[in-house]
Order: C-alpha cells, then structure tokens, then sequence
C-alpha cells in the first residue's frame, strides 16, 4: 500500500490529463520517496520506465533500446539496438499505447546525462520539433540536484531554445525558398505548354477551315456561330459512310440463333415506310447486365447501301433474319399435331377428319413450312377447333 504524496500524485495526474505533451521534470534528495512516487503513478498506467545506471553513454543506450523495443514498437521488427539517442527518443512516438499517453519515465536521468553531455540538447530539440505534438508525457526524475537546476533547467534549456529556434528560421527559409522555386518551375512548364497548345491550334485551324482526316457523314455538330471554343467536347462528329452500324440488345433466348454475316432488315423511325438492309457485324458474347430479369448481348449491324439520311442517335425497328425461303407451302404452327415423332395434319376425307402424315421445314414461330404431304390449296383443321356440328376451316 503506498501512502502519503497526494499533491505529488495529483499534480501529475492532471499533467496527464491534459490533451497537450507534458516534459516533467522531478528532482530531489535521495530517498525522499521519488522513484516510489513515479511508480506508483504508473501503476495503473501504459508506461515505460527506465531506471538509468552509472555506465558507459553505449551501454545506457543499448540498455534504453532493449527496454523500449519490448514494447512492440515497429522498429522491433528490424533492429536489436538503436544507432543513436536521437533515433531512440523519436522511438517513443510509436509506443502502441492507442488513445492514451505515451508516458516515459526516465529516473536517475543525470547518469544518462554523464555518459553522453549532447543528451539534453537531442531531448529539447526532439521536444520541440515532435514529441510535444505527439500525445507524449515524459517524466525526467534526477537527485543531483546541481545538475538538474544548473545544467538541465537553466543554462541548457536557454542555449537549446536558441538554437532550435535557428533552426526552425532557416527551416522556414528554405521551405519558403523551395516554394517559390518549385512555384515559378511550374508556371515556365505551363506556359511552355500553352504555347505548344496554341501553336498546334493555329496550324490546325490555319484560315478557319477545319478539315477531316476522311470522308464521311457529319452525325453531329457540337458548337453554334458565336459559340467560344473550349478545350473539351466534341466539335464536329462524323462517320464513314460505309461503317455506319446500329448497337442492339438481343435477349439470351434468340441470341443462339444468330451468327455474323445474317441479314437483317431495319425500319427507321424517321423514315417511316421505309426499309434498310443490313447484315450483322459482331455478336459480343459478355452480356450487357446480368442483374435484370432478362440477359441480352449486344448484336452490331452494318447498314448497307445509302446511309446518307441517317444519324446518330436515331432508333429503328430491327428484324433479324436467321432463315428465308421463298414460293413454299406453309400453315399455322400451331395445327401441326406431333405424335412419335411425326409431323401431321387435320385433313377432312369424306365426312371424317384424318391425321395426314406431313414433312415440315422451318418457322418463324406462327407458321411453319409444309415440304411435303398437302398441296397448296388443300384445307388444314386445327384439332383444337373441332366442335359437335362442324369445324372452321383453314
């Protein structure tokens, strides 16, 4: 049970409940209960406390590097020991104590100080540059009290203070210096550029006369006299006319009947009555969405003949034409009966009506080719129509 020190105690609770980085210094006689004190601070604490020994400045750094990578730091995954105590020190900024401080407790800290006199001067710097932004608590806890109000306190906190505060000036030079440098390297490139912007512009545009690279139809115009040029969007848009094509979406269902060269036939909305022909360029075989009900697969069609009435973004009715015949005998699909694999027609014999044995061809879905069985002219009777009292013929 520890007893007594309750300013103590408080005072540095409320140090580390303050948001910003603390730098404590702690000092005293001998056994009047410091070291205690800071430990039982600790206690209840994420903390690394390091007790500094009467050594050699290699030694107290190799023993401060085993301490502080034992705390998981990411250095630990490549170094035994750090190369110096300013490497050392910018270690306690990756103490992996999360939202709460990182608190060190260095005790004894003017042994580390004799080993090495550069020691408080490499803490002030690092202070100021970072370790006071960084969620920091270090506690310095010493009993040579000469040293700490004379060395540490007074004289090397003023010559320190100085000398970062020199540094951070030519910092500021050169940070500003490099500024405008890179500032001024920046506009040249620009400038640079837009010459051979306006340059190519002028050459191109000559006596304002725009030509193509080919021949072809204009499908759009993206500017109106008076309109001012910009550097973006489409000025004039053209296709050849002998590569004037139309995107469809055919669903999964008629898609496999398709193949490249098949005739198609398209109906212009624009042009109503009239008809172009076609054949099918390329069938893409990766689906236009796999998230709809129906799967469809874009079909291009090259347009033959005159497209010169014809532009971009016009719709059209397209008919693909997978089979063709011509001069044949057909009949409704649906009168076909199909019994062990035979085709057969409702033929009327008499008063009787006699499934007649048929050869069929291809179809279009509502009617379907007759090679052989019936001759033109003949009368068909669909099953489904065949009432008490006669039937309709066909």
């Amino acid at each position: 049970m520890f007893i007594g020190r309750e300013k103590e105690l408080r005072f540095l609770q409320d140090k580390y409940d303050e948001k910003k980085g603390q730098l404590i210094v702690l000092y005293g006689r001998r056994r009047v209960g410091k070291t205690e004190t800071l430990r039982e601070f600790c206690r209840d604490k994420p903390h690394l406390f390091f007790f500094c020994t009467q050594t050699t400045d290699r030694v107290q750094l190799a023993r401060f590097s085993s301490q502080i990578l034992r705390e998981d730091i990411p250095a630990k995954q490549y170094l035994s020991e750090f190369a110096d105590w300013e490497k050392a020190f910018r270690a306690i900024l990756d103490l992996p104590y999360g939202e709460k401080k990182k608190l060190i407790v260095i005790d004894e800290f003017p042994y580390m100080c004799k080993g090495n006199k550069s020691i408080p001067s490499i803490l002030q710097n690092l202070w100021d540059m970072e370790l006071k932004d960084g969620n920091v608590m270090i506690v310095l806890c010493g009993s040579a009290m000469s040293f700490v109000e004379k060395e540490l306190l007074a004289a090397q906190q003023d010559l320190n203070t100085s000398a970062v505060s020199g540094e951070l000036a030519d910092v500021k030079y050169q940070s500003s210096l490099t500024g405008y440098e890179n500032a001024l390297s920046k506009a040249q490139r620009e400038l640079e550029e837009a010459a051979e912007k306006l340059e190519a512009f002028d050459k191109f545009v000559g006596d304002g006369t725009v030509f193509a690279e080919g021949s072809g139809i204009v499908t759009e115009i993206g500017y109106e006299a008076g309109d001012y040029l910009m550097n973006t969007g489409t000025l004039v848009a053209f296709a050849k006319a002998d590569e004037m094509t139309v995107s469809v979406d055919v669903s999964q269902e008629d898609v496999v009947a398709m193949k490249v060269g098949d005739a198609v036939e398209l109906n212009f909305s624009a042009y109503e009555g009239e008809t172009y022909h076609g054949v099918i360029e390329s069938v893409t075989t990766t689906a236009t969405s796999r998230n709809s009900a129906t799967i469809s697969y874009p079909v291009v069609v090259s347009i033959q003949g005159d497209t010169s009435m014809l532009y971009s973004g016009m719709t059209a009715e397209v008919t693909f034409v997978t089979e063709q015949a011509e001069n044949i005998s057909y009949v409704l699909r649906k009168a076909v009966v199909e019994e062990n694999g035979k085709s057969q027609l409702f033929i009327k014999s008499g008063e009787a009506y006699v499934l007649t044995p048929v050869t069929t061809g291809f179809h279009n879905g509502e009617y379907i080719e007759v090679i052989d069985g019936i001759s033109a002219g003949d009368k068909y009777y669909i099953k489904t129509l065949v009432q008490k009292g006669g039937a309709d013929e066909k």
